[in-house]
């Protein structure tokens, strides 16, 4: 989540990997080897991203739709009271 993409770039973790961060580091996910996308999550295989901190209940719900499904996800996301359809562009 946020500038975390970073770090998990510079371990090469994102090397090849469609990534998301803070929109000020955007730029930073190239050197990396990874393409920066726009949206509050990004997931490219086993790896999930998130822009900036606001995004890290966004990154939580997509794990758990990773892990449990649509309707598992669905079911948090209207327990915590957060709107579906969050996944806006920076």
């Amino acid at each position: 989540v946020c500038t975390g993409a970073l770090v998990l770039g510079r371990a090469g973790i994102l090397k090849g990997r469609r990534a998301a961060t803070h929109h000020q580091y955007m730029g930073m996910l190239a050197s990396f080897g990874a393409t920066a996308i726009g949206d509050r999550t990004v997931t490219d295989g086993t790896v999930t991203t998130g822009g900036g901190i606001s995004s890290s209940v966004d990154v939580g719900l997509e794990l758990v739709r990773a892990s449990l499904g649509e309707e598992t996800a669905a079911e948090v996301g209207k327990r915590m009271e957060y709107p579906p359809g969050r996944q806006e562009s920076h």
